[in-house]
């Protein structure tokens, strides 16, 4: 089985600013992390931005899936 070993996480907004996330340091394959309240009022996001290692048995990529609500 494979982990993300996760190094950072930004969520950039669509005004131009930035927001760090904490996140666990790393999750197995299938896992999952905890709900994430941004603050403020702004809620259109540019992008997210993940550093993180993937490890796997067969030195395949990780797939990290982001989902949201308004």
């Amino acid at each position: 089985r494979g982990r993300v070993d996760f190094h950072r996480m930004q969520v950039v907004f669509g005004i131009g600013s930035v927001h760090e996330v904490n996140l666990p340091p790393s999750l197995r394959r299938g896992g999952r992390s905890m709900f994430i309240d941004l603050p403020g009022r702004e809620r259109y996001i540019r992008e997210i931005v993940f550093w993180y290692d993937s490890r796997s048995l067969r030195n395949k990529r990780a797939v990290v899936r982001v989902y949201g609500r308004a």
